[in-house]
């Protein structure tokens, strides 16, 4: 029996060129889909192209989603998209919500390979009717929002991806925006959109994703909905939004304030800008991804407005980074984002950078009050970063790594990213296990690649071999719990699930047993976790052809030094750490200087 699922369709932008390919059941087997499938991808082409410049045609950008994608199976309809990532200069990867990865499985496709580059403006139309590459000069020069208004009037009922001003002028981290204000934030991938010339794709799915065993699967999707209903925080997503955690994490010294110079800020302002707030002011309606019963998304208005409201990442980076009390400014910038097309952890990120330079005297600004807890000059930071407008917007345009090697005097040690990528808003010395996740991430600092804080809050895996929770601010105890969870969460991302699918009691084996109904087989926990740890260890790969080594693996000096006020962090030593990353090289299997030896390559069948 075949156990394919869909197609990979090929787009070359250059010649015009538009093919497809049945996945083959080897690639499956290995990869399964989403972002271990746009690794496969990506890993192919650097090995034929060499070293690929992030905007050049020889650069790929590759959408893809999973075999539960578009099957109604809870908390699945998110996409994966990737490419060498234009602010890194590494692998890229970002993921949304919405319907877009639902809407792509039922065209029959698992995966778009946009290849090339066009010489004018262009869309994308997936359908019934076939592919096409469509004229976008009209549409040059919009944002997000009034971008996905034309093209609906043309097309009504299809879910639309497209980039906005960032994305047309390269913003080093312009964003993916799809379905009014869902994002694919992190690492630039708009502004590959933009140099192919790639304003938007469309698409509008109409096939039935085949179920080999129909009843099977019901029960599993009756399961996940009841785990669902039974978790606690699952509930606090619905009501409150992912915003509404900050508070706690405040308490535990986990949310960045100041450019991670502080662990504790004034509560009464944190209650302001938190989720709680937002739920009893502004919030109008929850936004649910398609086949997701949480519902953790936020409609806000803002004077009048009907506009998207922010998550947990957004609030802290626009409010609690930048000391900033004002939930309308938040709002705003969030909008602006959003209608931009920018990465808020980004941007929010380099904002922070600007006004500790400007602090210290490393930048002069002299017609913007450049100061900590201003509100009121976020709004018009974010509006020259898209624009890249004048030296400022130019300069902070390109992401913090490169505008501090411009800034210089010192502005390194504060400038906080991981491998050019800035850092999430969660704070390493509260959770020690994020210091080892950050580093050894391979699209730079990230907060969903080893979510082990889960287990440092008091959940547990049993069914991966983490039994018992984990004391945060023991070191000793992350190398094999951060590994464990990478390879886990490399496997969910290829199945395409959201990561909330484990808060909300949706949890591995129950996942297999959706798949293996869907598809007629029998993958096992052992089986899955292989396939992460081969994604993982092929994803560095690509990295390693990129020039990544142990000294890219490293954090903000910033991070080895403790806040001040402490408040609820702990302390991260520069020993500590070497220690973890040594023990975690060696449970990798990876050389001292963290290469992946051909034994190993082998082993996983990457080749």
């Amino acid at each position: 029996m075949s156990i394919t699922y869909g197609k990979i369709l090929r787009i070359d932008l250059s010649s015009g060129s538009i093919s497809e390919e049945v996945l083959s059941e080897d690639i499956f087997r290995r990869y399964v889909g989403g972002s271990g499938l746009n690794a496969k991808i990506l890993y192919d082409v650097v090995i034929g192209r060499g070293v690929v410049k992030p905007l050049s045609s020889d650069n790929v950008l590759v959408f893809s989603v999973g075999p539960l994608t578009g099957t109604g199976f809870p908390l699945t309809s998110r996409y994966f998209v990737a490419s060498i990532s234009p602010l890194t200069g590494i692998y890229g990867q970002a993921s949304s919500g919405g319907k877009f990865g639902s809407e792509l499985r039922r065209c029959g496709y698992v995966s778009i390979v946009i290849d090339g580059t066009s010489e004018k403006p262009v869309y994308i139309k997936i359908d019934k009717e076939g592919v096409d590459i469509r004229d976008a000069k009209e549409l040059w020069g919009y944002g997000t929002y009034e971008t996905q208004e034309k093209l609906h009037r043309i097309f009504p009922k299809y879910s639309i991806a497209c980039i906005g001003p960032a994305g047309e002028r390269l913003v080093k981290y312009a964003a993916i925006i799809n379905d009014e204000g869902r994002a694919a934030g992190r690492t630039g991938l708009g502004a590959v959109m933009g140099y192919k010339k790639l304003k938007a794709i469309c698409v509008k799915g109409w096939l039935t994703p085949r179920i080999v065993n129909s009843d099977a699967f019901r029960t599993s999707v009756m399961e996940a909905l009841d785990a669902v209903k039974k978790a606690p925080a699952a509930k606090i997503l619905h009501d409150l939004g992912t915003s509404g955690m900050i508070e706690a994490l405040h308490e535990l010294g986990d949310v960045p304030i100041k450019n991670f110079s502080m662990g504790e800020w004034d509560k009464d302002k944190i209650r302001v800008i938190s989720g709680v707030t937002i739920a009893r002011t502004v919030l109008k309606e929850r936004y649910h991804c398609e086949a997701c019963p949480v519902g953790c998304g936020r409609v806000v208005y803002l004077n009048g407005v009907r506009i998207d409201g922010p998550e947990y990442e957004t609030v802290a980076s626009f409010g609690t980074l930048l000391l900033n009390g004002d939930l309308r400014s938040i709002l705003l910038a969030n909008h602006l984002c959003n209608d931009y097309g920018l990465d808020t952890i980004s941007t929010g990120v380099t904002i922070a950078f600007t006004m500790e330079c400007v602090e210290k005297g490393l930048l002069k600004v002299d017609e913007l009050n450049i100061s900590w807890g201003n509100g009121e000059v976020i709004p018009e930071l974010v509006r020259r970063i898209a624009f890249r407008e004048g030296w400022l917007g130019n300069l902070l345009a390109e992401g913090v790594a490169r505008a501090s090697k411009v800034v210089g005097r010192g502005s390194e040690k504060f400038a906080m990213h991981v491998k050019g990528l800035e850092m999430p808003m969660h704070d390493p010395r509260a959770f020690k296990s994020w210091a080892l996740g950050y580093a050894t991430s391979n699209r730079g600092a990230c907060h969903t690649y080893a979510p082990v804080y889960y287990i440092e809050k008091g959940m547990t895996f049993p069914e991966i071999g983490l039994s018992e929770p984990l004391d945060r601010f023991d070191s000793r105890s992350k190398p094999r719990a951060v590994k464990l969870i990478q390879d886990m969460a490399e496997f969910l991302d290829s199945m395409v699930m959201c990561r909330f699918c484990l808060y909300s009691g949706i949890k591995l084996p129950l996942i297999l047993k959706a798949l293996n109904a869907v598809l007629g087989t029998n993958i096992t926990v052992n089986d899955a976790m292989i396939v992460g740890e081969r994604v993982f260890n092929t994803k560095r790969l690509i990295n390693s052809i990129l020039g990544v080594n142990k000294d890219h693996d490293m954090l903000p000096q910033r991070i080895f030094e403790p806040p001040s006020p402490p408040g609820g962090a702990g302390v991260l030593t520069l020993e500590e750490f070497n220690n973890m990353l040594k023990e975690y090289y060696e449970l990798r299997g990876w050389t001292p200087n963290g290469e992946i030896p051909e034994d190993l390559i082998k082993r996983l069948e990457i080749n």
